[in-house]
């Protein structure tokens, strides 16, 4: 997804932060032993208050060489064509707590409601034969750094080691996708981050009226659009 909020949403989403924020100060004032609080960062907007995108990552950043970009699109064209993909509606369905692979920046995040039709497990496989093909590794394929660990990252990485059997049309990737909706540097007690998994998101964010309709591609300095026929505007998906 890569798509500015609207206004309403944005507020919504604004409140949801301030409400975690509030949680957590309400629960600690009752603790006899106080906890670190994490200082939240919202990132719905730029230093001078401009609203900013949200997006849906369908590939990590790909270090992609200027004489290999036209044909690296052409692969990547081609593949989401044959998905058979087309726009879908969406809904998210809880927040967490989710560090980067180095644990020192953590994204509080919307979780997304796996697609009817499973659209987004199609789009990610497309994207990864693509970057896979033209010689890049995939996003959430159970490599080193291919993406947010989840916050149980012991028994992740443990199950990464295991041989696997499945193809990637079987494996079921849904629990990834988000948007990040703010940030912090401090990792958020236990505590902190089970408060978060029981909000209730749907008192704050309703099901978003647009669809996803196109997947955005930024490769240099251009961001490059691929529909995926939907006849009204919507928001997108994005690779890095």
């Amino acid at each position: 997804m890569r798509g500015i909020p609207s206004q309403t949403e944005s507020d919504s989403l604004h409140a949801l932060i301030q409400h975690v924020k509030a949680a957590i100060h309400d629960q600690n004032n009752t603790r006899k032993k106080k906890l670190p609080v994490p200082k939240i960062i919202p990132s719905l907007q730029s230093e001078l208050g401009a609203p900013l995108p949200l997006h849906v990552s369908l590939s990590r950043t790909l270090q992609i060489q200027t004489d290999d970009r036209d044909a690296f699109l052409e692969t990547l064209k081609t593949s989401l064509r044959r998905s058979g993909v087309r726009a879908f509606n969406f809904n998210f369905n809880s927040l967490k707590w989710v560090p980067n692979f180095e644990r020192n920046r953590w994204f509080l995040v919307l979780s997304i409601e796996k697609p009817s039709r499973d659209e987004l497990n199609k789009l990610l496989i497309a994207s990864n034969e693509a970057a896979e093909s033209s010689g890049h590794p995939g996003l959430y394929t159970g490599g080193h750094d291919d993406g947010p660990m989840q916050e149980d990252a012991d028994r992740t990485m443990a199950k990464r080691s295991k041989p696997q059997h499945k193809t990637s049309e079987d494996l079921d990737r849904s629990e990834y996708f988000h948007i990040s909706i703010a940030w912090n540097l401090e990792e958020p007690d236990p505590n902190w981050i089970a408060l978060v998994r029981n909000v209730d998101v749907s008192g704050f964010v309703q099901p978003p009226q647009t669809a996803f309709d196109v997947v955005k591609a930024r490769i240099g300095n251009v961001v490059h659009n691929v529909n995926l026929g939907l006849k009204r505007p919507g928001l997108g998906l994005s690779l890095a």
